[in-house]
């Protein structure tokens, strides 16, 4: 019985992440700080195959600088939607350090605070 609720809760919780991921908006997301090649990126559930990228423009590169390898919560801007796990932030409103509790199965993830129109490509 027990199995079975972990496993309902933990598909429900992804479910609910990748439905607001299909639309734009202002995002609280839950992750660590990650330099990928030359960029500083937001990672969302690392080392699993729901992880997600986040890039950052050149001028939020500095501001990410001093958060390499650490969780964070950060308050991002996204005006296009994902490409399948990878999304570029239009702007980083606000970050902050942050202490995971690795027990909680929602530890990262995204939370849709104000929903945008997305741009047309």
């Amino acid at each position: 019985m027990y199995k079975s609720l972990i496993i309902f809760s933990f598909l429900f919780l992804t479910t609910e992440t990748f439905a607001s991921l299909e639309k734009c908006g202002i995002y609280e997301v839950n992750g660590i700080i990650k330099k990928i090649k030359e960029h500083r990126v937001l990672v969302v559930n690392e080392n699993t195959q729901s992880e997600h990228q986040i890039y950052f423009d050149e001028q939020n590169q500095a501001q990410l600088a001093v958060y390499d390898d650490k969780d964070v919560n950060a308050e991002v801007i996204l005006v296009t939607a994902f490409n399948g796990t990878v999304g570029n932030a239009q702007s980083l409103k606000k970050i902050k350090s942050r202490i995971p509790e690795y027990l909680k199965p929602n530890d990262t993830g995204f939370k849709l605070i104000s929903a945008l129109d997305c741009k047309k490509n």
